[in-house]
């Protein structure tokens, strides 16, 4: 009990250190600046016109990527602990780690903030980003900027680069196999980063 009782304690107190943080920069994510030897800015542009905002995107692709990704993505607040627990416990069995549990929500922050080394600083740093970025965005901004900056292999960054690369449709025009199609590669493409 008492172990549990620290455990809430702990979660509680996170969430309200990320509450009283700074809100998260997001603005810039989709941004690319080019320095000089000399530190000066030399070239600034931006993928705007590859950003679907969430209403422009099919409803189908929505469901497909948060089946797909995590599943209970609209009922947690950054971490899916039952997850987490499961792939703890297949690791343990296997005593390799096989299995992650990673949210939508963290992706997004590993994918836009930190590196991809499989490391304890680096999950402390994902975790506390999580925590931030759940405090201050609601789920469809969360979502809607996972799907802007997500890697779906072949190239594409984004929804929108990515419907208009495979299907030379819209992201609004998907339907569901193509909406499943590409959620599956954004699952099992690596990003070129890797």
């Amino acid at each position: 009990i008492f172990l549990f009782i620290s455990f809430v304690v702990i979660i509680i107190s996170l969430y309200v250190y990320a509450y009283l943080s700074p809100k998260l920069d997001l603005k810039t994510s989709g941004s690319l600046y080019l320095y000089d030897n000399q530190n000066g800015l030399i070239y600034q542009g931006s993928r705007s016109n590859e950003w679907a905002n969430l209403e422009d995107i099919s409803q189908y692709l929505i469901d497909a990527v948060v089946a797909v990704e995590d599943k209970n993505f609209y009922n947690h607040h950054g971490f899916d602990y039952p997850r987490i627990a499961k792939a703890m416990l297949t690791n343990i069995k296997k005593k390799a780690i096989v299995q992650g549990a990673s949210t939508i929500s963290q992706q997004y922050i590993k994918n836009l903030y930190l590196d991809f080394d499989k490391t304890w600083e680096r999950k402390i740093e994902e975790a506390f980003l999580t925590l931030e970025l759940e405090v201050h965005y609601n789920k469809d901004e969360i979502l809607e900027l996972y799907l802007n900056t997500s890697y779906f292999g072949n190239g594409f960054y984004s929804v929108k680069s990515a419907s208009l690369g495979y299907f030379n449709k819209l992201p609004k025009d998907m339907n569901d196999s193509e909406s499943i199609m590409l959620a599956c590669l954004l699952y099992t493409s690596p990003s070129p980063r890797d």
